[in-house]
């Protein structure tokens, strides 16, 4: 009787795990591509959409949407540039008087940006199932609050976004969204932030900040510090960097430890990242296990739009 027990047991095992394999292999999400990244930002933005020919409607309504779009998407016209044709040539710019600080970089340019990628994310619950990351992705830069917000994209179930508005510190996180989606469940974890500096305004190194944000069940501390300001390479181009390395710690609900070091412009623009984060999370299925690792790399200056 008991060798047909252990049997059965041995069975039963075994199904459970070619189950659990079989959870592994279906739960891999697509890739989120830069030209849908593209059309929703576009979307937002209020561009026309392409009619059945592939272009856009020619409409009065679409022309002026289109126009308006343009309009408060254009970067600042360079001192000593050519206007764009068909617009009032542009006032000149006074000179600063000596001994004016500097003015901050002005913030992201809206847009699509490319960066190379490598990672994964990846949980114990159901056998444990793991997110393998495109090598490419997008960032998507808008204007939104009192500054701007990134969205980070990699896959259909994983999106990570930062609204950022500038003060007297610098730039200032204040608000955080993560959305991750395993075995088709979605969990989003909203926080607000206070304290959190991205940029300081005058970045030197060795300066640090500690800030903090909340959600309702969740705390998370995070350290600032400014490792070195030494250029970066972007499509042949030495860009000036802020290198800052932002480690953080979560209570609540949520526990463990993120770390981050990152290369970002004055102006809030990502150059470079790499990131890792091991977290215990509390769930109606007991306490699941979250682990991240990538790396991203700017591949150029010049977003599509």
């Amino acid at each position: 009787m008991r060798r047909i027990e252990a049997a059965l047991a041995g069975a039963i095992a075994l199904v459970l795990l070619a189950n659990g394999a079989a959870i592994r292999l279906r739960d891999q999400p697509a890739p989120y591509d830069a030209d849908r990244a593209l059309a929703e930002f576009r979307a937002d933005r209020g561009d026309p959409a392409p009619t059945a020919s592939g272009r856009p409607d020619p409409s009065p309504r679409a022309s002026s949407s289109a126009a308006a779009a343009a309009t408060s998407s254009a970067a600042p016209t360079r001192p000593g540039a050519p206007a764009p044709r068909g617009s009032a040539p542009a006032s000149p710019v006074a000179p600063q008087p000596a001994g004016t600080p500097p003015q901050p970089e002005p913030e992201a340019e809206p847009g699509v940006y490319s960066y190379a990628t490598r990672g994964h994310e990846e949980v114990d619950a159901l056998g444990g199932a793991r997110h393998d990351y495109p090598a490419q992705s997008t960032i998507t830069y808008r204007r939104a609050g009192c500054g701007s917000r990134d969205s980070w994209q990699p896959l259909e179930g994983r999106t990570s976004s930062s609204d950022v508005c500038r003060s007297s510190r610098g730039l200032e996180l204040r608000q955080s969204l993560q959305r991750r989606e395993f075995f088709g469940q979605s969990e989003t974890q909203e926080l607000t932030c206070t304290g959190v500096v991205v940029v300081p305004a005058d970045p030197r190194p060795g300066d640090t900040s500690v800030g903090r944000c909340r959600s309702d069940d969740t705390s998370l501390r995070l350290t600032s510090k400014v490792v070195d300001t030494q250029p970066l390479t972007i499509g042949g181009r030495s860009v000036p960097a802020v290198h800052l390395r932002v480690t953080g710690t979560l209570t609540g609900s949520t526990r463990g430890t993120t770390l981050r070091e990152v290369w970002l412009t004055e102006g809030g623009l990502l150059l470079r990242a790499i990131g890792t984060t091991d977290t215990d999370r509390d769930t109606s299925a007991g306490v699941v296990r979250y682990t991240e690792d990538y790396e991203l790399r700017l591949e150029s200056l010049q977003p599509r739009r």
